[in-house]
């Protein structure tokens, strides 16, 4: 029989409601939380990459037209036919414009007049056979604009990963006299992507609309980057919805330094068949969602340590004065010993016991002859103390395992496990 009371189980139950609340509680604070935390990481990338799309745009601009008047003083210098007397012009360019690694002139042939990455007089490395050179070129010299920006390749002059951009230089009537190349290092050219303040294993970069890497920071192998179409999550994103100019991208991209699963922000670049984009691991989003939340956590933890150990307490106490009452409700209050109820308990007990083991047991039955005459003589002061001694003397003459009970007046009862006596010839009373 269970000593558990009503209102043990009721501070059980309401425990227990208290810490499911709780949690349901938190899990939907937390689902409402990790989406706030993921929109507010959604418009700050928005913004940084519509400031990258602006920087990028503002940076091809104004050096393609810092190229014009180059090229009607390169036009002067008559060029095509004194290479070498262009070299002040370009070097000069080239230090008003630091993110440029080299200068270069190509007649309409496509062949290269002049390089301020080599020395004069060195020879000039030959294209004419090379079709992944020439293709490009030849589209630049066609283009109506005012500039054009090849794909990232690695430059066989300047010996690093580098990105051409070409400004072809006309005549009234619009035929292409000359092209003047300048050569974007990747690693130092676009300068403004490192300088972003973002989170460690952020990505910036400009992505061409035909799938190509024109720059991307940082970089650890250009050669998985750059000169090969990629299919990440921002180019499929882009490929399923080609008319949005803004939007973001989710995934994972095996060609990164890392495999972490990220979130990302485009914008499409203002003249150009580009797109600025940035990207965060979805970790970073985590740890912020973890900052916010865990003193929430951290004090609904301590409500339920506290609630638990205020019901611990309670329940042991009240479990404690239940066992208590039920003691005392089994026991004799002038002897001492276990009283009726108790002693059928224990009887019962037993007689499981040794039905279970098979082993004897034996009880006794005695009363105490003309204790009625001491009540009347003595009183029942001096009754009541003979029956406690009575209950001491006997219970001083039984083994540990033996147990004696007063069953009510003058009668005890005493059970002795393990035991077997004789018949009886008859009651003897004591």
């Amino acid at each position: 029989m269970s000593s558990r009371s009503p209102f043990s189980r009721l501070l059980r139950r309401a425990f227990y409601a208290f810490v499911a609340s709780g949690l349901l509680g938190f899990v939907a604070l937390g689902i409402i939380s990790w989406d706030r935390e993921q929109a507010e990481e959604r418009e700050n990338l928005a913004i940084v990459s519509g400031f990258l799309a602006s920087a990028t745009q503002a940076f091809f601009d104004d050096l393609g037209h810092g190229l014009d008047p180059l090229g009607q003083l390169l036009l002067q210098i008559d060029v095509v036919n004194h290479p070498e007397a262009a070299r002040s012009a370009l070097e000069k360019f080239q230090k008003r414009y630091p993110q440029v690694g080299a200068m270069a002139v190509i007649d309409t042939s496509g062949r290269m007049l002049i390089n301020t990455a080599l020395p004069p007089g060195a020879p000039l490395p030959d294209f004419h056979r090379t079709t992944d050179y020439m293709a490009p070129f030849r589209t630049a010299l066609a283009d109506p604009g005012l500039y054009t920006i090849g794909r990232p390749e690695y430059g066989q002059v300047i010996r690093e990963w580098r990105f051409p951009f070409r400004y072809t230089m006309r005549d009234e009537q619009g035929r292409a006299l000359f092209m003047i190349q300048a050569a974007i290092p990747l690693e130092t050219g676009m300068n403004f992507l490192r300088n972003v303040s973002l989170p460690p294993n952020s990505l910036v970069g400009i992505l061409r609309e035909d799938g190509f890497q024109q720059a991307r920071w940082p970089v650890d192998n250009p050669d998985k980057v750059y000169g090969q179409r990629l299919n990440g999550p921002l180019a499929k994103t882009i490929h399923a919805q080609p008319g949005l100019h803004h939007g973001y991208f989710t995934g994972f991209s095996p060609w990164m330094y890392t495999e972490q699963q990220r979130l990302g922000a485009y914008s499409h670049l203002a003249t150009l068949p580009m797109y600025a984009y940035v990207s965060i691991p979805y970790s970073h989003v985590w740890n912020k969602w973890w900052e916010h939340n865990s003193p929430v956590l951290g004090v609904f933890l301590v409500f339920v340590a506290i609630f638990g150990a205020i019901s611990y307490w309670v329940r042991i106490h009240e479990r404690q004065h239940s066992d208590e009452l039920l003691s005392q409700a089994r026991r004799d209050s002038l002897t001492g010993l276990t009283n009726r109820a108790g002693a059928e308990e224990l009887l019962e007990r037993q007689i499981r016991a040794a039905k279970e083991s098979g082993r004897p047991f034996s009880i006794m039955f005695f009363d105490l002859d003309r204790f009625k005459d001491i009540n009347d003589t003595l009183g029942h002061g001096i009754g009541d103390q003979l029956l406690a001694e009575v209950g001491k003397r006997t219970s001083a003459t039984l083994r540990h395992q033996d147990m004696l009970a007063r069953l009510g007046g003058d009668e005890f009862l005493v059970i002795l496990p393990d035991a077997r006596l004789p018949p009886p010839h008859g009651r003897r009373n004591a």
